[in-house]
């Protein structure tokens, strides 16, 4: 899988189809855009669930792996957006730029792609004033892209106290 600020990126694409003929087009439909990519590997589709079920339980425990990776003293903080699917690959370059610029190596970007949501991963040391101050920088900034793109700052997720003051 990718590390965490390495730029690299995985993608894991879901059909749901009323059939055999459907799944087909659809998996035709998908190497047709993949197959133009400069990929790291060739795409593999599969209906088998002893290939997709590790895969899936990769992705969500994604959470679990890198907030269990912080240092002692140091707070996960997950947020979920959401943008017109038109921006999202924008949306989240610009997301990984912010995670550069404020600092922030080990986040991590998932989310579903078909709605446009995003969610994003950031660590951060809330024990002296500068990583706060970080993050508050670094929310105030990603904000501006989210609003500046139509985005919303919620999708899926309950408004917490990060998000608050931004959310009416």
């Amino acid at each position: 899988p990718p590390a965490p600020g390495s730029g690299d990126a995985a993608l894991l694409v879901e059909y749901h189809c009323p059939d055999r003929k459907s799944r087909n087009e659809a998996v035709a439909a998908g190497n047709s855009v993949t197959s133009e990519l400069d990929l790291v590997n060739k795409p593999t589709f599969t209906d088998d669930p002893a290939v997709r079920g590790p895969i899936w339980t990769l992705r969500s425990g994604l959470y679990a792996k890198v907030a269990g990776t912080r240092q002692s003293g140091q707070t996960a903080l997950l947020e979920d957006i959401a943008v017109p699917v038109e921006n999202l690959a924008a949306v989240c370059e610009d997301l990984q730029q912010l995670f550069s610029e404020h600092n922030y190596p080990e986040s991590i970007i998932f989310g579903h792609a078909k709605d446009g949501n995003i969610h994003f991963l950031v660590v951060e040391d809330f024990r002296n004033k500068a990583g706060l101050d970080r993050y508050e920088k670094f929310t105030e900034d990603m904000v501006t892209l989210v609003l500046n793109t139509h985005g919303t700052l919620k999708a899926e997720h309950g408004t917490g106290r990060i998000m608050a003051p931004f959310v009416a």
